[in-house]
């Protein structure tokens, strides 16, 4: 289980069959995402070529041993897929991508752990029903709107899911909850 750190680095994967995306999330408002296109299956390699995964998992160790250095602790978290009774090739792919990852933070000593959907939503919309849409109302609520200049600009797509990843392991982390955070917000 990954330890407290003062000058901690939330780094949310939401992890896919097709793309990948991971926020840098610095509390309380720095932080800054990327959106990876994995490659699709290639033969019998799941999401492209060891080659092509083993390229990107170390770029991404590149830069975050440069942010330990510099006194940072970053820690990795994954939204885990909850599968359901059947289970489509794209969840296994992604249970794949998932655990690639896990394996190069634990070579590489990095702090990993995993965060599943409906403790996210817990977290940040009050109830593990909540969809998609609503774990982003959450985000905007905490952080500010999307409005051209502001920190939540041009995040999309799955980096929304990255970035509700990282936010919501903050806060359990942390011990914050979310009407604490609401009346302060946005942070």
């Amino acid at each position: 289980m990954p330890t407290k750190k003062s000058r901690r680095r939330y780094i949310g994967i939401d992890p896919g069959s097709k793309h990948c995306a991971i926020v840098d999330f610095q509390p309380p408002t720095k932080f800054h995402a990327h959106f990876t296109k994995v490659p699709s299956r290639i033969h019998s390699h799941f999401m492209g070529t060891p080659k092509e995964a083993e390229e990107f998992l170390e770029s991404m160790i590149t830069e975050l041993t440069i942010a330990s250095m510099s006194g940072e602790e970053p820690l990795i978290i994954i939204e885990k897929p909850t599968p359901h009774q059947i289970v489509p090739t794209s969840l296994i792919d992604t249970a794949i991508w998932m655990g690639r990852v896990q394996c190069v933070c634990d070579i590489n000593e990095i702090d990993n752990d995993v965060i599943k959907p409906q403790e996210i939503k817990k977290i940040l919309c009050g109830t593990a029903r909540a969809k998609d849409k609503d774990r982003r109302q959450s985000l905007i609520n905490l952080l500010g709107d999307t409005k051209k200049g502001s920190l939540l600009n041009g995040i999309t797509s799955h980096r929304w899911a990255a970035l509700s990843v990282a936010v919501a392991y903050w806060m359990k982390d942390e011990g914050l909850d979310l009407k604490t955070l609401l009346e302060v917000s946005p942070l």
